[in-house]
């Protein structure tokens, strides 16, 4: 608001919210309002009609500028008042809720390909039956392993037989219980403490069980190939091993037996280099100093051993000698 020669009283947003919307007056007649915010604006003060002196309209009046400028249009969710395309995306575009298996899937050890059937499927956008009828394909649904059912993701990657032998195989290596109620349960099976590189092997394990499942789907329909659930354990324990060993996780040495389960290599913490340190008794008439500091919470103290020829130690406080006396100190010191 500059000299209110461009601002419409009733229409524009110059109270936080136009007037006409506080009165709720009905939109047929806001063409009709005609009149500036020059109009009530006399002398450096508000001099407002009657049917306007309303608390919830003097309650939200801005302050009149000393020095007249012109009236500006800015945009209220704007830090600076502009509307840049940043901001007009950001108001279009509304943000996406911030997913906590997001992060799990992709990792370094995990093909992308695989973790994004996985991704595909947690989105529901893989291109099984259910999801193909609903985008407007008309086709005969059927799984392709049990014969029993129509064909739906969660059928095919948890409820049916060859899926569920898969999971209770998996459960048995991990020495763990799989939960199989929904897709997002399937990552609850990794440990909330464990070393980073059992972690990638709990994640690996159940995405490439995951994209197993499917390549398998797709041989049984587009190759009639038959899958047996042995070769499809076998081509899962070798995935898993390839991520354990892409891995670049470390790992406790109470994690060597599990690894070697999955013939995998344990990538133990590099340990600091150990050097030896080695003392020798002073001889006479010497005195041998050895002194350490430490500091907690902003206070810091000293504190030393101080051995003699004949092995004598004296324990003393940095701290104390400072508070002693000079003369003392100096008489303790000469001994």
């Amino acid at each position: 608001m500059g000299t209110g020669e461009n601002i419409s009283i009733w229409n524009d947003n110059w109270l936080v919210i136009p007037i006409v919307d506080l009165f709720d007056i009905d939109p047929y007649f806001h063409a009709g309002f005609k009149g500036k915010l020059s109009e009530v604006i006399v002398d450096g003060g508000w001099n407002l009609p009657p049917t306007l002196l309303v608390n919830a309209v003097t309650s939200r009046l801005p302050t009149i500028p000393r020095v007249p400028f012109p009236d500006t249009l800015v945009r209220s969710q704007s830090t600076d008042g502009t509307l840049s395309s940043k901001n007009a995306f950001a108001f279009l575009k509304l943000p996406h809720p911030i997913l906590p298996w997001a992060d799990l899937i992709w990792t370094g050890c995990i093909p992308p390909s695989h973790s994004f059937t996985f991704w595909r499927w947690m989105h529901r956008k893989m291109p099984t039956d259910e999801n193909l009828r609903t985008w407007g394909c008309i086709i005969v649904s059927g799984c392709c392993f049990c014969l029993n059912t129509v064909e739906t993701s969660n059928h095919l990657f948890l409820r049916c037989s060859f899926a569920m032998e898969l999971w209770t195989w998996l459960g048995g290596k991990l020495n763990c219980v799989i939960d199989c109620a929904s897709a997002l349960s399937l990552l609850s099976c990794i440990p909330t403490r464990c070393s980073s590189q059992i972690a990638d092997l709990f994640i690996a394990a159940v995405i490439h069980t995951v994209h197993t499942i499917w390549l398998s789907r797709n041989s049984i329909r587009f190759s009639s190939t038959e899958v047996n659930v042995q070769s499809a354990k076998v081509k899962i324990h070798s995935l898993v091993a390839m991520s354990g060993k892409a891995s670049v996780g470390k790992c406790l040495h109470t994690d060597s037996a599990f690894l070697d389960s999955f013939v995998v290599p344990a990538h133990y913490r590099t340990m600091k280099e150990i050097i030896p340190v080695v003392w020798k008794a002073p001889t006479s008439p010497w005195l041998k100093v050895n002194t350490d500091g430490s500091i907690i919470d902003g206070h810091a103290a000293c504190g030393g051993f101080f051995e003699t020829p004949v092995a004598l130690f004296l324990v003393l406080s940095f701290v104390t000698m400072v508070l002693l006396p000079c003369s003392i100190r100096k008489s303790w010191l000469s001994f």
